[in-house]
């Protein structure tokens, strides 16, 4: 049987942290992030159950989902190199160094790179945000 996971991302002093559920679906607007979440992706896992001892078999997780960050917001290369001035690191030299053309500021204040497919949203609205540039070029997706 297929199962549909999410997985939660949160800030952490080295790393980032996560955890994982089942949900019944792959709809970002049903899914509530808690405040202390950065980012969530959805995938898929195979399992059965096996007659004679009730053991569950997982299969390998598969079909993962870009990631869905809910009340990000978009920063520049200009932004960043004014925020790497400003407040020092390599937010700048991080990004532009790999060839990112945008960052993202997380809910939580942390930054990401922005993946093409990743999915900032607001969570009031379930409206996406687009890009600089972009308007009217990212398709609303419904599930992930």
């Amino acid at each position: 049987m297929l199962k549909h996971y999410v997985t939660m991302f949160y800030p952490g002093a080295f790393f980032s942290e996560d955890s994982t559920r089942e949900v019944g679906h792959r709809d970002f607007k049903r899914i509530r992030p808690p405040k202390d979440c950065f980012a969530f992706q959805f995938f898929d896992q195979e399992e059965v159950q096996v007659e004679m001892d009730g053991e569950v078999l997982k299969g390998k997780p598969k079909n993962h989902s870009k990631r869905y960050y809910p009340n990000a917001v978009f920063v520049t290369l200009k932004e960043a190199k004014g925020i790497q001035d400003r407040d020092g690191g390599h937010l700048y030299d991080n990004l532009a160094g790999n060839g990112y053309k945008f960052g993202i500021k997380t809910q939580c204040g942390n930054y990401q790179s922005y993946d093409k497919g990743d999915i900032l949203y607001d969570t009031s609205t379930k409206e996406i945000i687009e890009p600089p540039g972009y308007k009217g070029r990212i398709k609303a997706r419904g599930t992930g």
